[in-house]
C-alpha cells in the first residue's frame, strides 16, 4: 500500500496508531523509546513533505512517514503482547490458580491461550514472509492475539487469586516452622546422644578408689 498524501497519514494515525499507543502506555506504564524513535522519523518525513516544492519528493516522504507510523504501531502491538503474555504465563504456570482462581473452566482458559498463540504465529509468519501482505493486516493479527490474552486474564477473579496466594503463604510459613522445629529436635537428640556416648565410654576412677590408694601410699611411707 502506497500513501501519497498527508490525509492518509493522519487517517492511519487517528484510526490505528493513537489507540495502540494509548493501550501500550496503559499496559506497561511508560512510553517506549523504540516507538518514540519511529514517531520522530515519521515527523521528519512529514516536515520534508510539507516544505518541499517537488511533488515527487513530497509523495515519497508521505509514504515513508506512513511506513514509520505502521512500524510504530507494530511495535506497540508487539510490546503489549509481550507484557500480556508474561502476565498470562504467571497464571497458566500456576496449577492452583488455573484450577481455582477463575470463574471459567480450565478448557476455556487453555482455549483462549491457544487462540492467542495461533494469531501470534500467523502475525510472525506474515512479517517474515512479507510478500503480498499488507503490514496493517499484520497489526490486526497481533491485536487479535492481544484480545485473546485480555479475555484470558479477565477470567481470573482478584479475590480468588488473593485468597489462594494467602493460603499458600500461610502454608509455606507453617511448613518452614515445622522444618525448624524438626531440625531443633533432631539437633537436641544428637547433642544428648553425643553427650551420653562420651560419658559412657570415658573411664574414670571412682573417688573412693582414689582416696583408698592415696591412704595406702601414705601408710607405706
Amino acid at each position: 500500500m502506497t500513501v501519497t498524501n498527508e490525509d492518509e497519514v493522519y487517517k492511519f494515525y487517528n484510526e490505528t496508531f493513537k489507540y495502540l499507543y494509548a493501550d501500550l502506555v496503559a499496559t506497561i506504564g511508560e512510553k517506549s523509546e523504540q516507538v518514540s524513535f519511529e514517531l520522530q522519523a515519521c515527523l521528519s518525513h512529514l516536515v520534508v513533505a510539507k516544505t518541499t516544492t517537488c511533488l515527487e519528493t513530497a509523495t515519497k516522504n508521505y509514504d515513508k512517514a506512513h511506513g514509520h507510523l505502521v512500524r510504530a504501531s507494530l511495535d506497540c502491538a508487539k510490546l503489549i503482547w509481550i507484557e500480556l503474555r508474561k502476565r498470562a504465563k504467571d497464571f497458566s504456570s500456576d496449577a492452583d490458580l488455573m484450577q481455582l482462581g477463575h470463574n471459567s473452566t480450565m478448557d476455556g482458559c487453555y482455549k483462549l491461550l491457544k487462540e492467542s498463540e495461533e494469531f501470534a504465529k500467523k502475525a510472525r509468519r506474515a512479517e517474515v514472509t512479507n510478500t503480498g501482505v499488507n503490514p496493517e493486516d499484520t497489526i490486526i493479527l497481533w491485536y487479535q492475539s492481544i484480545e485473546a490474552l485480555n479475555k484470558f486474564l479477565d477470567l481470573f477473579v482478584a479475590s480468588k487469586v488473593s485468597s489462594i496466594k494467602k493460603v499458600r503463604k500461610t502454608k509455606t510459613f507453617k511448613d518452614r516452622l515445622w522444618d525448624i522445629l524438626v531440625a531443633f529436635v533432631i539437633g537436641m537428640i544428637v547433642t544428648l546422644l553425643a553427650g551420653y556416648a562420651s560419658g559412657s565410654f570415658e573411664l574414670k576412677k571412682p573417688d573412693f578408689l582414689v582416696n583408698f590408694l592415696y591412704s595406702q601410699t601414705t601408710v607405706q611411707k
